[in-house]
């Protein structure tokens, strides 16, 4: 959720957190929108929890999604999109 007085968003507006902005965006605002800025910090989100979760229960992808509180098939379906496989 964001919180922002202007009725654009500023880069300023962003939680440090953010900070990992695409190079391009950090160069140049127009060279990346802010869509695809959030789509990759999603991304990278989620692989981060994905990995974790698969890692906390040894590669079971059940166990995983469990822990995610999503279905395996939803799970299996992630990993594909960002290229996750267990080991």
């Amino acid at each position: 959720m964001l919180f922002c007085e202007r009725p654009e968003i500023q880069v300023s507006d962003l939680p440090p957190e953010i900070g990992g902005l695409p190079a391009a965006a950090a160069a140049s605002p127009a060279a990346a929108s802010l869509k695809e800025a959030v789509r990759a910090e999603t991304e990278r989100v989620e692989r981060e929890l994905i990995q974790k979760a698969l890692d906390e229960t040894g590669g079971n992808v059940t166990q995983a999604a469990r822990k995610l509180k999503i279905s395996r098939k939803s799970l299996q379906t992630k990993m594909k999109e960002l290229g996750l496989r267990t080991t």
